[in-house]
C-alpha cells in the first residue's frame, strides 16, 4: 500500500507540463494585407478652397455627397483631409461630427445633424459646380477660374 501511496504523491507534486499545442493553420498563415481603399477623389483643390458661409456649405456638402458620407460610407482621412483640408477634418472629429477608426472617417449621427442643418443655406448651383470641378478637375469659370487652382491627387 505505501508503494500505491508514494506513486499518487509522486504524480500529485510532479511538476505538469502544458500539453503541446496543434498548429492553428489560421494562427500560422500570414495574414491577409487589405487592399487599398479605392480612391474617391481625383481631383483636390490647391488653392480657392471656400472658408466660411455658404460658400464654404455648399463646397463641404458636395465632397461629402461624392464621397458617400452622407449614406454612411467611410473615405481614408488622407484623402479627406486632401479635399477639406486637414484642419477642416481634425475640427470635425473634435466635435464629434466625424468619427476616425482604422484611418477612415465617417460622419457620425450628430454630424449628419450638423451637415443636414446647413442644407438650406447652400446654393445647389455652388454644390453642383464643386461636384463637377472635383469630378473633372477642370475649372468652371465661376467657383474656379484657373486651372493652376486644381491638381490631381496621388
Amino acid at each position: 500500500m505505501s508503494n500505491a501511496i508514494a506513486t499518487l504523491v509522486k504524480q500529485a507534486t510532479a511538476v505538469k507540463k502544458p500539453a503541446a499545442k496543434k498548429a492553428d493553420k489560421k494562427a500560422s498563415a500570414q495574414p491577409k494585407t487589405a487592399k487599398p481603399a479605392a480612391r474617391v477623389f481625383k481631383y483636390g483643390i490647391v488653392t480657392g478652397r471656400p472658408g466660411s458661409g455658404a460658400a464654404l456649405y455648399a463646397y463641404t456638402q458636395a465632397w461629402i455627397e461624392i464621397a458617400g458620407l452622407d449614406k454612411g460610407k467611410t473615405i481614408a482621412r488622407k484623402e479627406a483631409e486632401a479635399i477639406a483640408g486637414y484642419t477642416a477634418i481634425a475640427y470635425h472629429i473634435r466635435e464629434g461630427r466625424m468619427i476616425e477608426k482604422d484611418g477612415k472617417v465617417s460622419i457620425t449621427a450628430g454630424g449628419k445633424l450638423h451637415f443636414q442643418a446647413r442644407a438650406e443655406k447652400i446654393n445647389s448651383d455652388d454644390k453642383a459646380g464643386w461636384q463637377a470641378i472635383l469630378r473633372t478637375g477642370k475649372p468652371d469659370g465661376r467657383l474656379i477660374k484657373n486651372a493652376a487652382m486644381i491638381r490631381p491627387l496621388p
